[in-house]
């Protein structure tokens, strides 16, 4: 695909973020602004570059009451980092490094958040079915539970080059 093509495809897929917020509940669109004012605050303290995306079912089928909400968050790597720079590590590995740094900047971010809690984390975890450390079943995310309102389910982007594939998508924050 060129690269004309693959931002041909992107604008195509991409949802205005006002536009996404207002199909949400009250409660939702409070959550995501505090959700997004954490965000902000915790990774630009933290001096990393950072997008918040929402994506998931609440686009292609807003009208349909979800389970949760999908945000995609992808960070990179501050400055030559020893861990995530280590080479000798394999993708498992790595992942789990990348994700221990994302608990924690979420829950730095929930600390800022009143009426929030974590409900659950999952860790990346290796598909069974292969068994091979470059394949996850899971890459790893942390469901928030909000006083009022739906579930938020942040989800760890392995890879800032493409954090969205074949489904339509809302920028929320990037810092």
């Amino acid at each position: 695909m060129t690269r004309d093509a693959v931002v041909e495809r992107e604008a195509a897929l991409q949802v205005n973020r006002q536009e996404y917020l207002d199909h949400l509940s009250e409660a939702d669109q409070n959550n995501l602004g505090v959700l997004m004012d954490a965000f902000k605050s915790v990774f630009r303290k933290d001096g990393r570059k950072a997008v918040l995306i929402a994506a998931g079912g609440q686009l292609n089928k807003p009208q349909q009451p979800r389970k949760d909400i999908d945000i995609l968050l992808g960070f990179e790597p501050k400055g030559p980092d020893p861990v995530l720079g280590n080479n000798d590590l394999n993708f498992h590995e790595w992942s789990l490094a990348h994700f221990a740094i994302l608990k924690k900047l979420v829950e730095e971010m929930i600390s800022q958040m009143t009426d929030f809690k974590i409900k659950s984390v999952v860790e990346p975890n290796i598909d069974l079915d292969f068994k091979i450390p470059g394949t996850l079943r899971s890459v790893g995310s942390i469901t928030i539970k909000p006083e009022k309102g739906t579930e938020i389910e942040v989800i760890r982007i392995p890879d800032m080059s493409d954090p969205v594939k074949e489904e339509p998508y809302a920028i929320l924050a990037a810092v």
